[in-house]
């Protein structure tokens, strides 16, 4: 029987009718006898402020945060958990009594996706990311906390390149780490190896990186889940994606309903098993 009452709870993001999250946190909510709903929040960054007095009128009582506003939303919340204040990006909001607490979860998924690759010594892995917003800001993060050999990161513009390594207080080349930016990058790439390459853009990385720049076979993390990992040559595995949204949704299922995961490995499948279903 159902004693809980009803929440609202969501996603915000723009051009995001494509998202999973709903679907997602229905089958949880369906699990654990919650009466709560689960809705996509459509918004351009100038509709931010509105949105969070929305949230605040309506008392939405969490709601996640995806492109292309994870970094944006932070100047709009009243706290900080330490995973945000960390990776200097947010993917969830709770709002309590008023009181709206930014987290980050996203590392929690990398954490565990690169587990269950077996991937857990990063002392002597040379790695790139590839990208400059709220995930590329999170996968730094770790990459930082794991002590990797080397961190190269490549992005499209200099000025978001920038900003993301001076929140970090990083230079744009020291002992471990190079930026570069993507159009002029070829060049430099060609010569380099790696070990891990991370993703953190929506486009695929065989689209972004040039077959001479793969030749050490590294290990892809792709980071979006709609990315066709079969186009990707010259690695030895490709990881992320779906996994990676599906951790980082069952940790942001715990803080937001208090209810708590015993075995996310078995909850990770489950959901994935029923995911599957809904669209054979």
């Amino acid at each position: 029987m159902r004693t809980a009452a009803p929440k609202i709870f969501g996603i915000l993001g723009s051009n995001i009718s494509y998202s999973l999250s709903p679907q997602i946190f229905r089958i949880l909510f369906d699990k654990y006898d919650l009466p709560h709903g689960y809705f996509i929040f459509d918004h351009a960054e100038k509709d931010l402020p509105s949105f969070v007095g929305s949230v605040l009128t309506l008392g939405i009582s969490a709601f996640n945060v995806t492109v292309p506003h994870k970094c944006d939303i932070m100047q709009y919340l009243d706290n900080l958990h330490r995973t945000a204040k960390d990776c200097r990006s947010v993917n969830l909001v709770v709002n309590r009594s008023g009181r709206l607490t930014g987290y980050n979860t996203d590392i929690f998924g990398i954490r565990k996706v690169f587990a269950d690759a077996g991937v857990n010594n990063f002392s002597n892995l040379r790695t790139l990311i590839i990208g400059a917003g709220g995930t590329a800001r999170t996968v730094l993060r770790f990459f930082q906390s794991k002590r990797a050999k080397d961190i190269f990161v490549i992005n499209r513009g200099r000025k978001r390149l920038h900003d993301m390594l001076s929140e970090f207080a990083l230079p744009t080349h020291g002992r471990r780490i190079a930026a570069y930016q993507k159009t002029r990058s070829n060049a430099n790439l060609k010569d380099l190896e790696w070990d891990i390459v991370f993703n953190a853009t929506p486009v695929a990385t065989s689209k972004l990186l040039p077959k001479t720049a793969m030749q050490r076979k590294p290990l892809i993390f792709e980071a979006a889940y709609g990315n066709r990992i079969a186009t990707v040559t010259n690695s030895r595995d490709v990881i992320g994606g779906i996994d990676m949204l599906l951790y980082q949704a069952l940790r942001g299922f715990e803080i937001m309903t208090r209810c708590r995961i015993d075995d996310y490995k078995k909850e990770k499948a489950a959901l994935k098993r029923r995911l599957r279903q809904s669209f054979a």
